[in-house]
């Protein structure tokens, strides 16, 4: 009688060829039937699949790629804020500030000369941007947005014998107010332009000027590493005229990054035979903050 020789994998190790094979001299149970290769391979319900990245059987934890993520917030009116809670670090602020506008000086004129004309328009109030990175959570502790200053009325001068009839302007618009952002111990600012007629006490029509930024310099901020920053003064409001009848167009806003508020208020026209001739309020001041940061979805 014949002995049967068993199946081996080594000297030692002895497999059942219908149910097992051999792997680098160790028996492997097969897979549905099936060999396979167990350092790419596993079996999972008699079936042969494909090990994940980490060498783990599925379900595998796929790893996404970071997802850039943008945060934006418009501000048109004053109150305190901070970052919101879904946002990780690091992450990047663009922060755009404009303050308001100067408003505009009235028209005027005189029932019995021809020294009807217009009054000076307001400045635009500044603008500043600044773009920085932060690792943490840092204190944004209150923004403050300016409102436009007034126009003014046109003053019309009716000849009195018991008074001073000499040529006088009409009031000067109200001043612009600043937009300004608190960041830990730093205040960034954008003044507000100037009114309308501002340089002389009811006896000038000059354009006011523009609003003027604070620091000029690029600030310091605890907490956070400054990229960028460029504050920009306002423009200059239009001188009018003792004797042009039609108004001027305030100062002009400013732009950044396609964001613009705060433009000057235009002035009035002369208000001879009933014609309005008041001067336009100036544009209230914005405030922009841009987030930017990435998370793994």
């Amino acid at each position: 009688m014949c002995n049967k020789v068993p199946n081996n994998c080594s000297d030692h190790n002895s497999y059942d060829p219908n149910t097992q094979f051999c792997f680098e001299n160790e028996p492997i149970d097969k897979c549905g039937g099936s060999d396979f290769n167990p350092v790419t391979q596993g079996c999972i319900n008699d079936t042969v699949q494909y090990r994940c990245e980490n060498g783990e059987l599925p379900p595998c934890n796929v790893i996404n790629d970071p997802v850039e993520k943008r945060i934006t917030e418009t501000f048109t009116s004053s109150r305190n804020w901070s970052l919101p809670t879904e946002v990780t670090f690091p992450a990047t602020v663009e922060i755009f500030l404009f303050g308001a506008g100067g408003g505009g000086q009235g028209g005027h004129a005189h029932t019995t000369s021809s020294t009807d004309g217009n009054g000076g328009s307001g400045g635009s109030g500044a603008a500043v941007y600044i773009k920085f990175e932060i690792k943490k959570i840092i204190d944004f502790l209150n923004i403050t947005v300016g409102t436009g200053g007034g126009g003014t009325s046109c003053y019309l001068l009716v000849p009195n014998p018991f008074s001073d009839n000499s040529w006088r302007s009409a009031d000067a618009g109200g001043n612009g107010e600043e937009s300004s952002i608190r960041i830990g111990n730093t205040n960034i600012i954008a003044g507000g332009g100037i009114g309308g007629g501002s340089d002389g006490e009811r006896q000038s029509v000059n354009g006011g000027n523009g609003g003027t930024p604070d620091p000029i310099g690029k600030p310091i901020i605890e907490g956070a590493t400054v990229l960028e920053y460029d504050p920009m003064h306002g423009n200059r409001g239009i001188t009018g005229d003792r004797v042009a009848p039609s108004g001027q167009d305030g100062g002009a806003a400013l732009s950044i990054g396609g964001y613009s508020a705060g433009r000057g208020g235009a002035s009035g026209r002369s208000c001879l035979f009933g014609q309005n001739g008041e001067g336009i309020r100036g544009g209230d001041g914005q405030v922009v903050i841009v987030i930017t940061y990435e998370t793994v979805e």
